[in-house]
């Protein structure tokens, strides 16, 4: 083979990387909120999880509902409607338990998660985040048997 056709091979794989890194790359618009669940008790992702998210205002907190599934890395994508001033979301597990109290009451700031970024409280451990604009982090953990007996 010619140094020619290396070369030429070379670059053709390079490229056929690049393109399958770039496929798989999550792609977030402005209209769009990235959740990342985790584990209270050690950090680590909760990977494909089904969440529960319902967005409102205080006068309606119930306006519009959607289910959001974690990926590997415990990432979820969820789209906004335009105009999100003044909008709220409740995030819901199926299946786990969030690491704080009584989330039927709190609405989590939409606009505050797209400026400043929000991290939930972790009553389950220690770990904990930094925010990030544009991302909501969210702590659960495996409901024991008495929570799941409550529900």
């Amino acid at each position: 083979m010619k140094i020619g056709d290396k070369v030429r091979v070379m670059t053709m794989s390079i490229l056929l990387v690049c393109g399958l890194a770039a496929s798989r790359a999550q792609v977030v618009s402005q209209n769009s909120l990235k959740i990342l669940f985790l584990d209270g008790r050690s950090g680590k992702p909760i990977a494909r999880e089904s969440l529960l998210i319902i967005t409102g205002t205080r006068a309606n907190p119930h306006q519009r509902s959607g289910h959001v599934a974690t990926d590997k890395d415990g990432y979820g994508i969820f789209p906004l409607a335009a105009g999100v001033e003044g909008l709220s979301l409740r995030v819901f597990p199926e299946g786990l338990s969030l690491c704080y109290g009584d989330p039927n009451t709190r609405n989590l700031d939409i606009k505050e998660i797209e400026v400043k970024g929000l991290v939930t409280p972790n009553d389950c451990g220690k770990k904990t985040s930094a925010p990030v604009p544009g991302v909501l982090v969210v702590f659960g953990r495996p409901s024991t048997w008495r929570e799941k007996m409550d529900w």
